[in-house]
């Protein structure tokens, strides 16, 4: 008597488990890259905000004064997904300027003020209120 042959392959039950762990793998493997590929655009935005403070502090030196309608040093042109903006006050003796995020890091916003003093006002879409952060948060309260 003749065994029958075994059939060659994969079951549907196999084929859809190596699917579904493939699956797993890429969700994370996407999540943890955009989560990279968020922080490095907020590197470039701190690199750039703290580059623009020195700038105004050299304005300072000259002038005696922050600006007088507007923020005396030119401001920097937007980068890749966030834009920038200065605000006077008091007379042109202080400043505050701003990173705001868009794209992919939209609901993000920094700002540094004359003294230097870094701020977190909003994180991943939610104002920070009463302390506002006195750092530049990459990840929710880490500095």
């Amino acid at each position: 008597m003749k065994t029958p042959k075994r059939a060659l392959g994969f079951t549907l039950i196999e084929l859809l488990i190596a699917v579904v762990i493939l699956a797993i793998v890429s969700k994370l493997a996407y999540g943890a890259f955009s989560d990279i590929i968020r922080r490095s655009k907020m590197t470039t935005a701190f690199a750039i905000a703290a580059s623009y403070a020195d700038l105004m502090e050299r304005y300072y030196t000259t002038n005696n004064k922050y600006g007088s309608r507007a923020c005396g040093g030119t401001l920097p042109a937007s980068v890749e997904d966030f834009s920038f903006s200065c605000v006077l006050g008091t007379g042109g003796q202080t400043f505050v300027a701003t990173a705001t995020g868009s794209g992919p890091v939209d609901g993000y916003v920094y700002t540094i003020d004359q003294m230097g003093a870094k701020k977190t006002t909003k994180f991943n879409g939610v104002a920070l209120s009463d302390p506002v952060p006195t750092c530049w948060w990459q990840e929710q309260g880490q500095c």
